[in-house]
């Protein structure tokens, strides 16, 4: 998923909208669950906190691309 920062326990700033967070709350209403939820960072991109919201989905982990 994309992002701006990632924190290495999966919580992620976005861009602001909510796109994923909406996308992510009516798949799980449809089908019961979450598929499984990776952000790709760079190194700079992993910070110790993220602002979080009541609707953000955390990430299932974070994969470095560098």
């Amino acid at each position: 998923m994309p992002g701006v920062a990632f924190t290495t326990g999966g919580a992620r700033l976005g861009h602001g909208m909510g796109y994923y967070d909406r996308m992510l709350a009516i798949h799980q209403t449809r089908f019961g669950k979450l598929p499984a939820r990776y952000g790709l960072a760079l190194t700079q991109q992993i910070v110790d906190n993220v602002p979080l919201g009541s609707t953000d989905v955390p990430l299932d982990g974070v994969i470095r691309a560098d």
